[in-house]
C-alpha cells in the first residue's frame, strides 16, 4: 500500500480567534530517524492551543513568533497509530497506539491527519484498557501539574492545597500528589465537591462558601491551577518554607512559583 503525501490539516497563518484556523491539503511531515510518523486518530482544543492561537498573553510571541506563528499547524494533545518508524527507533513498531503531547518544542501539530514524534518526546504506548478518545485528552493537564510539582520538590507527609481542582491541571495535580501521599485540600465550586472528594482529596472546600485564603492552617504548597488568586492573598496561609504556585503566567505556558 503507497503512503499517501497529502493530508487534511486546519492551518493558521496569523493570530486571531478561531475564524483564521482553515482546512487545508498540505504535505504529510518528513520525519527523522529517530521520529514515529503517527496516524492522528483523536486531538483536541485546550487552554494551550487557544493560547497560542490568539498570541494571548503577548508573551507568547517570543516563543510563537513574533509577527505571525511559524508552526502553523496547532494541536498539543494527540493519540494515534504509529505508521512508519525511523531508521534508530527500536522502541516503536508500526501498528503501535500512541498517545502523547506536543508543544511549541515539537511544532505541535496534533490537528492534522498525520503528525511527526521523536522517540525521546512525551509520548508513550496507550494502555491496553484505554481507547484512542480516552488516551489524548487527559495530556496538557497532567503535564503541567507534573511540571509544577516536580518543580516544587514536593515529597510524602507534606501538606498541599490545589485552587481549581475541577480543571485538567488540578484535577491531575490532586491524583499526582495523593500518589505521592501528600495530603491534598482541594478547592471547587459546589456542584463538583462529591467528584472531587472521590478524586481522593483529603479536605474539600467550596470556594462559594468559604474563602480557602481565609483557612487557619498552612500549607507546605499552595497550587493555583487557574490563575485566579496571588502570592500576597495566599502568603498567610503558607508554612515558613512554603511555595506558592500559579498557572496564569503565560496561559500555562510557565509555571511561576516563590518561596516565603
Amino acid at each position: 500500500m503507497t503512503k499517501p503525501k497529502t493530508m487534511l490539516a486546519a492551518v493558521y497563518e496569523r493570530y486571531g480567534p478561531p475564524e483564521v484556523l482553515t482546512l487545508k491539503t498540505v504535505s504529510i511531515p518528513e520525519y527523522d530517524d529517530d521520529e514515529v510518523l503517527i496516524r492522528v486518530h483523536f486531538s483536541t482544543v485546550n487552554r494551550t492551543d487557544c493560547g497560542f492561537l490568539r498570541a494571548e498573553p503577548f508573551v507568547i510571541r517570543f516563543v510563537a513568533g513574533l509577527t505571525k506563528p511559524k508552526n502553523q499547524i496547532p494541536g498539543s494533545e494527540f493519540s494515534g497509530e504509529v505508521i512508519a518508524i525511523g531508521s534508530a527507533v527500536t522502541d516503536y513498531q508500526p501498528g503501535d497506539r500512541v498517545f502523547g503531547f506536543k508543544d511549541d518544542d515539537y511544532g505541535f501539530g496534533g490537528l492534522a491527519q498525520y503528525t511527526r514524534m521523536p522517540v525521546n518526546g512525551l509520548m508513550a504506548k496507550i494502555p491496553e484498557h484505554l481507547s484512542y478518545a480516552e488516551a489524548a485528552p487527559g495530556l496538557e493537564g497532567s503535564h503541567y501539574a507534573l511540571s509544577g510539582i516536580r518543580a516544587a520538590d514536593m515529597h510524602n507527609q507534606q501538606h498541599a492545597l490545589v485552587n481549581g481542582a475541577t480543571g485538567s491541571i488540578g484535577s491531575a495535580a490532586l491524583q499526582i500528589l495523593r500518589s505521592m501521599d501528600i495530603s491534598v485540600t482541594a478547592v471547587c465550586a459546589t456542584p463538583y465537591t462529591n467528584k472531587i472528594a472521590a478524586l481522593g482529596a483529603n479536605h474539600v472546600i467550596d470556594y462559594l462558601k468559604e474563602d480557602f485564603t481565609q483557612l487557619d492552617e498552612q500549607f507546605d504548597v499552595v497550587f493555583d491551577s487557574v490563575g485566579k488568586s496571588s502570592f500576597g492573598h495566599c502568603k498567610r496561609i503558607l508554612s515558613p518554607n512554603g511555595i506558592y504556585q500559579s498557572t496564569e503566567l503565560a496561559h500555562s505556558v510557565r509555571i511561576r512559583f516563590w518561596h516565603c
